[in-house]
């Protein structure tokens, strides 16, 4: 084989795995588990902060998942039964969540809606280092904190209903 035959193969080769990765679902790189516990607040507000983590001023991702870069496992604890009928469309409308783009372009460093939303799916994030962080869903809704402790929300309505991520 020629040496500019090998070097086309070559090439071919990683331009298939970038392909792959790049089509490849966002939702993939995180696995998102049943793992049912007790919630112990009572049913909270979606804005409602976390704690009094101080965060440097950076912008927030483009996505839920650019947000969690490096989590390895989302543990999804309760759900409200009376919105959602089971573990597997709670975990699929968390994986739409993950790769989605939402309103105003990336996610948020404060609540910008005025609206409540209480808090339908309880879960948490866990990375490879670190304690586990807080992740809280409503219809259209999401509030969660980085490995950092940086907390981050995002609404998914809007004008452009094209880029709605509402419970099926």
């Amino acid at each position: 084989m020629t040496t500019r035959l090998a070097g086309a193969l070559a090439l071919l080769a990683v331009a298939m795995v970038a392909a792959a990765a790049v089509v490849a679902p966002a939702q993939a790189a995180v696995d998102i588990v049943d793992d049912p516990r007790a919630v112990t607040s009572e049913r909270v507000d979606v804005g409602r902060r976390f704690g009094t983590t101080a965060c440097p001023t950076k912008p927030g991702g483009k996505t839920m998942l650019e947000a969690l870069g490096g989590a390895r496992k989302i543990l999804i604890h309760q759900f409200e039964a009376r919105e959602w009928s089971s573990f597997e469309a709670v975990r699929d409308y968390v994986e739409r969540l993950l790769g989605a783009v939402p309103e105003g372009d990336r996610l948020a460093p404060t609540v910008y809606w005025a609206e409540s939303r209480l808090t339908e799916v309880f879960a948490s994030v866990e990375f490879p280092r670190g304690q586990p962080r807080p992740l809280r869903v409503a219809n259209g809704y999401v509030h969660v904190q980085d490995a950092a402790g940086c907390e981050w929300w995002a609404r998914y309505l809007g004008a452009d209903q094209s880029r709605w991520v509402v419970r099926p």
